[in-house]
């Protein structure tokens, strides 16, 4: 779900339940649940209650990092790419890395992938 935020803006109590109905059919079918946001602090406290794991790219500031991840050190990550993820059950954080594709490589990639033009 990207941008869940914006699902929880016009109507927060109806998400709220279909989010918590959601996250409950996920633990029973063992399937995880993705969310993106740029905006974690409009997502109510019993939406974030059920998501076991933060992750962050860089941030401006140590209190961005600690608004997301509820811990600083997003601030100081510096390749692109590298990102914080926390396990919230366990209190552990740990660094990882992925790959940064820009615009272009994206591009790239459909232009030459003959099932898209661009």
């Amino acid at each position: 779900m990207d941008e869940i935020a914006d699902y929880v803006y016009p109507d927060r109590y109806s998400v709220e339940q279909i989010m918590k109905n959601i996250f409950n059919c996920s633990i029973d079918y063992d399937v995880s649940v993705v969310c993106g946001t740029q905006a974690i602090y409009m997502l109510p406290e019993a939406i974030k209650d059920n998501l076991n794991y933060r992750c962050c790219f860089k941030t401006v500031s140590a209190k961005d990092s600690k608004t997301i991840l509820e811990e600083e050190g997003a601030e100081s990550l510096e390749e692109e790419g590298c990102m914080i993820i926390n396990n919230l059950k366990k209190q552990e954080l740990c660094l990882r890395h992925c790959e940064f594709l820009t615009e272009d490589n994206i591009k790239h990639i459909l232009e030459n992938s003959g099932e898209c033009d661009i």
